[in-house]
């Protein structure tokens, strides 16, 4: 039996619509955490808009730390690589609500992607930013975890 983490992965890589539309299925529908990572990995490096409302709910329930948290850790990156400028409010909750520390780099991540603005600018800017760019500020120099910090 291939593993649904590797099927999932060879969809992202053929990239078609009939492959995003399977994969968003799979993020909809999956009941299984290794499916549900790879396939948002793989919406992820197909990097089209449209997997966006497919990402999203992936973000949800943020204050567990559950083995769902890769599952939200991958939707926050992949929502990073498509650069989903609409999807700024999920990955910014998930950054200060999550209690998970996997989930808050992924949203730091995906923050600094979709922003434009590296890791390393945000820390040697001035303090006292608003918005999403405040909390990934607030998270780039504080939080207690070095995942997210780093």
């Amino acid at each position: 039996e291939v593993p649904t983490y590797t099927v999932a992965q060879s969809l992202g890589r053929i990239g078609s619509v009939q492959a995003r539309g399977a994969l968003m299925q799979a993020m909809h529908e999956c009941h299984r955490a290794d499916t549900c990572e790879g396939a948002a990995r793989a919406l992820g490096d197909i990097g089209h808009e449209d997997a966006v409302p497919a990402l999203l709910p992936a973000l949800a329930n943020l204050n567990t730390e559950s083995p769902s948290a890769g599952v939200r850790r991958k939707a926050a990156l992949a929502l990073g690589k498509i650069g989903a400028v609409c999807a700024v409010p999920d990955p910014t909750r998930a950054l200060m609500e999550s209690l998970g520390a996997e989930v808050r780099s992924g949203a730091a991540n995906a923050l600094g992607k979709i922003l434009g603005v590296p890791r390393a600018a945000v820390v040697r800017s001035p303090v006292g930013r608003g918005g999403a760019l405040g909390e990934l500020e607030k998270a780039l120099r504080g939080d207690q975890t070095t995942m997210v910090r780093a």
